[in-house]
């Protein structure tokens, strides 16, 4: 992200601290192999990033690049999304935004000793730590679509 005051992407969003500010937006998209910048797309900081995978998915096919997996973060993330990476050819891994009966049902199986083990810390961007781990179950209606 962008922080500052003179550019014409810069809007009112949401930055990194939970807080409002300019911010520009930006997606990247990487090779598998060696994670190099293959593409980048500047967005307005103050668009939703649910609005972004449509214009990533034409400048994906514009491009002439197939048989991807999009990796999308829970602001990415909805049904419509999900639906139109799908129907576009790609695979999708993803995170989802709050608990539901489905998410409960899923991440209850690991219970304390399970799941609290060194190999499945997760470092975070503030410095903290959480307990990770991953498994394939369906995604907004996609019977075969891993998440973590």
């Amino acid at each position: 992200s962008y922080y500052g005051t003179h550019c014409p992407y810069g809007q009112l969003g949401h930055d990194e601290d939970g807080g409002t500010s300019l911010v520009v937006g930006f997606g990247m998209v990487v090779s598998k192999e060696h994670r190099h910048p293959i593409l980048c797309q500047t967005l307005p900081g103050g668009q939703s990033d649910t609005l972004s995978v449509t214009s990533t998915l034409e400048m994906l096919q514009g491009e002439g690049l197939h048989h991807l997996t999009l990796v999308m973060d829970k602001g990415m993330t909805s049904k419509d999304n999900v639906h139109k990476v799908v129907a576009a050819g790609y695979h999708v891994v993803g995170s989802i935004k709050g608990w539901n009966k489905e998410t409960v049902a899923y991440t209850s199986r690991w219970q304390g000793e399970e799941l609290e083990q060194t190999q499945y810390v997760v470092g975070t961007s503030h410095d903290n730590a959480v307990y990770a781990r991953a498994f394939t179950a369906p995604l907004m209606g996609f019977p075969r679509c891993a998440s973590q």
